[in-house]
């Protein structure tokens, strides 16, 4: 419980600061972070996260687009959702639609399968219904934490985008 809470105050910060590796530096080394959905929002948190210092693993539906962002930010890349789960302590999700999000917890080789112990933080845009159905599965074995964002790639490269976390 300890490091949720920890780790909600670090993505606060970094939406927040671009300093925040002085405060929270411990952090950066302690968590492993993947980051589900590559599109446009994604694909910049990853380098972000990457350029401040994290481990960063990424996910993508598309495997072809997950091996090519993988190797232009130097990260290692999963084929599946819960290779996610195995590779890193959190799994930040910022898919395109609720179709995707349902798809990267629930089908076969997702996330709710091998969730136990692990912080899932959902930054898609999605309707209530769905990020409800998705807390109550992830809950089961590990922590759900909604953060819809407010913001562009460049707030997020800026390391200033805004999040409401719940």
């Amino acid at each position: 419980m300890m490091i949720s809470l920890l780790l909600i105050l670090v993505l606060v910060k970094f939406f927040i600061s671009r300093c925040f590796m002085c405060v929270f530096f411990f952090l950066v080394v302690l968590l492993k972070i993947c980051v589900v959905g590559l599109g446009l929002m994604g694909s910049a948190l990853a380098k972000r996260l990457k350029s401040v210092g994290f481990d960063v693993v990424v996910y993508n539906r598309s495997l072809d687009k997950a091996k090519k962002s993988a190797e232009e930010l130097s990260v290692k890349y999963v084929e599946s959702p819960g290779g996610c789960c195995r590779e890193a302590d959190v799994i930040v999700l910022f898919v395109a639609d609720d179709v995707a999000l349902i798809d990267v917890v629930l089908m076969p080789g997702g996330i709710a399968g091998e969730v136990r112990g692990r912080d899932v933080v959902n930054m898609s845009t999605v309707s209530t219904v769905v990020s409800a159905r998705v807390s109550r599965v992830v809950s089961d074995g590990g922590r759900y934490v909604e953060a819809p964002v407010w913001g562009s790639v460049s707030e997020v490269l800026e390391g200033k985008l805004i999040a409401m976390v719940a």
